[in-house]
């Protein structure tokens, strides 16, 4: 779909479309085609993409307009799929909404792994630190250990002194 398309079906000037993908925030969200990177002359979005610019036009029609807000709640999949009612006015083409939906769900299972993977680094390195730990505690007791052995076997030299005849 083009950005006048898009626009039109959003019921947004072509212009809000290309400033809110500029927030630095959400632009790694887009695709390379809509963000015009793709090598061609015209933007074009995809399916995901109108998901995604249909969900912060909702966002900010509610008043959400905090970009970092808004970028966290897409992060978490938040996906608002129900266009406005001047879309099936404006466009009487359906919306491919299963890809879309499909490609979210990918988008949400790549996240809950790299948070899997991160727990997954962050417990390493709590296990690290603790052995680390246990084994300066280790050092430690059997540095106290042979402290007390040399103690006992002083105290054992003495004992035999003590328990031996006095000669006079």
């Amino acid at each position: 779909m083009r950005s006048g398309e898009l626009a039109k079906l959003l019921g947004v000037a072509d212009q809000t479309l290309l400033n809110w993908m500029k927030q630095p925030e959400i632009k790694a969200l887009f695709s390379r085609e809509a963000l015009g990177e793709a090598g061609s002359v015209q933007r074009i979005y995809t399916d995901e993409d109108a998901v995604l610019l249909n969900t912060i036009r909702d966002l900010r029609a509610n008043g959400i307009n905090d970009w970092q807000e808004i970028a966290k709640l897409l992060a978490d999949g938040m996906r608002q799929r129900e266009f406005p009612k001047n879309a099936l006015i404006t466009d009487t083409r359906v919306i491919p909404v299963p890809m879309a939906e499909q490609a979210t769900q990918l988008a949400q299972v790549v996240q809950e792994r790299d948070s899997a993977m991160e727990r997954v680094v962050e417990l390493t390195q709590q296990l690290d630190e603790e052995r680390a730990e246990r084994r300066r505690d280790n050092e430690l007791a059997q540095a106290e250990l042979r402290r007390l052995e040399r103690e006992i076997g002083k105290l054992e030299g003495r004992i035999e002194e003590m328990l031996k005849p006095k000669r006079d």
